[in-house]
């Protein structure tokens, strides 16, 4: 397990992610991932992610949405970039920035038993139909 993960004081700064399945909460790392943070609290507030699908599901591993094309191909940076990954198998595609919080856990984990078919997109793919950002700023 990463030891930022682990390391990673609590912050006040969450969003919660409104999907088909429930909500999601999350709490977000900016001390870890500033650049990460703040380009995804960015697209959030221009509704970005607003009814996109999760296009990718990998039981027991990944649940992956937000990219309005609907095909995991990527979308906008607020940096024109990807990243800097802090998992050395994941190939510098990705950034841990967060950890879903409380009982919006089981949420997460019903998105994760979706049907896929044999290149891990949904059957019938669960939707994100919005974020609501809690705190964001000085948050106390």
């Amino acid at each position: 397990m990463s030891t930022v993960y682990t390391l990673e004081q609590p912050t006040k700064r969450k969003v919660i992610l409104e999907t088909t399945m429930g909500p999601i909460d999350i709490e977000l790392w900016p001390k870890e991932a500033p650049k990460a943070i703040r380009n995804f609290v960015q697209l959030c507030l221009k509704g970005y992610y607003d009814r996109t699908i999760f296009h990718r599901v990998i039981k027991s591993f990944l649940v992956q949405g937000g990219d309005p094309t609907d095909s995991g191909t990527g979308g906008e940076s607020t940096y024109g970039g990807r990243g800097v990954c802090w998992c050395d198998w994941l190939d510098r595609k990705n950034t841990i920035f967060g950890k879903v919080t409380g009982d919006s856990i089981f949420n997460l984990l019903r998105l994760g038993d979706v049907e896929t078919d044999k290149d891990d997109r949904p059957l019938d793919p669960p939707k994100l139909l919005s974020v609501e950002i809690l705190c964001w700023g000085k948050c106390g």
